[in-house]
């Protein structure tokens, strides 16, 4: 990637294994989506402008459904997983349902 070799899948791992991000890995996590999204970008003008053969544009298009899912993966990672979605809400719920009974005379 610009000239520098990745390996993309461990470091999505890696950064998938944290419990909670870090701000320097924050800063680490957002220059590696730039990274990716200037890649990809610039892999898609290769498709559109260059005279390339359709095997080499099967393997751009492949390479840029990698940076596709890298990405995705990437942008998830503030995002809590179902598990921890569904124990929140029913957190929240026990608060509010202990607001209510303590509000009775």
């Amino acid at each position: 990637m610009q000239g520098t070799e990745i390996d993309l899948t461990e470091f999505v791992f890696e950064c998938k294994r944290l419990e909670t991000i870090p701000d320097e890995e924050r800063d680490r996590i957002e220059e590696m989506k730039r990274k990716l999204r200037r890649e990809r970008l610039a892999r898609k003008q290769r498709l559109v402008r260059e005279d390339i053969s359709e095997t080499e544009g099967e393997r751009l298009v492949q390479t840029i459904l990698g940076l596709d899912r890298a990405l995705t993966a990437l942008d998830g990672l503030d995002e809590p997983s179902i598990g921890e979605q569904i124990r929140r809400k029913k957190l929240e719920d026990a608060r509010e349902l202990l607001s209510l009974i303590n509000q009775q005379p």
